[in-house]
């Protein structure tokens, strides 16, 4: 539709030390004209130069996950083909697990050398590693669901805006979520997850 999904490595100086962080845009247009626009990213990353108690001694593979990108160019690619064929195969199927997580589907997504890096991982995630992940997630978060927002696709990229829901630490849950998932294939490669980690620490 008429939605923008842009991922972007913010930088600043602060205290004469550069620093960084991750985050996409989401912006829905109207006529040329903005009519919402959401930033998706961890608050941690952005704030631990100005807050002491934010920092960590453990890696956090999330803040330099753009190290080394470049933008993706055009492609002679039949858009709206590819885009009917990524929603049958990704986004709707993995939409419809999302409201009941089976741990185990999510893997039929990614391809046997994909990784996933959420906010706070000190290291990327591997295939088999994603049912224990979910599964670990599932008993943190009752009723846990991923409500699909919006999608936008790109040759070779695939991006998805949730809100997932439950009950956290005995409290409501409802965390705005992004995705960006590289594709290989019609198969996840890189899962990439933008979500504010000092959200769900505050619970």
């Amino acid at each position: 539709g008429e939605t923008i999904f842009v991922e972007a490595r913010n930088t600043a100086i602060v205290d004469s030390k550069p620093i960084e962080w991750p985050a996409t845009y989401v912006v829905t247009l109207r006529d040329d004209m903005v009519t919402r626009g959401r930033p998706y990213y961890d608050r941690t990353e952005a704030l631990m130069p100005f807050e002491p108690v934010l920092v960590s001694n453990h890696p956090n593979a999330h803040v330099t996950l753009l190290h080394g990108a470049l933008p993706h160019g055009s492609s002679a690619l039949d858009m709206d083909a590819y885009a009917s064929e990524v929603y049958e195969r990704i986004v709707a199927p993995y939409a419809a697990n999302g409201m009941d997580p089976d741990p185990v589907k999510f893997q039929q997504f990614y391809a046997p050398d994909a990784r996933m890096i959420n906010p706070g991982f000190e290291r990327p995630l591997r295939r088999n590693e994603l049912p224990g992940y979910y599964t670990e997630l599932k008993s943190q978060i009752k009723d846990l669901q991923l409500h699909l927002e919006r999608w936008a696709v790109a040759p070779g990229l695939l991006f998805i805006e949730w809100t997932v829901t439950g009950q956290f630490a005995g409290r409501r849950l409802v965390l705005p979520n992004t995705d960006r998932f590289s594709l290989r294939d019609m198969l996840v490669n890189e899962g990439v997850a933008y979500f504010d980690d000092l959200a769900l620490c505050a619970l």
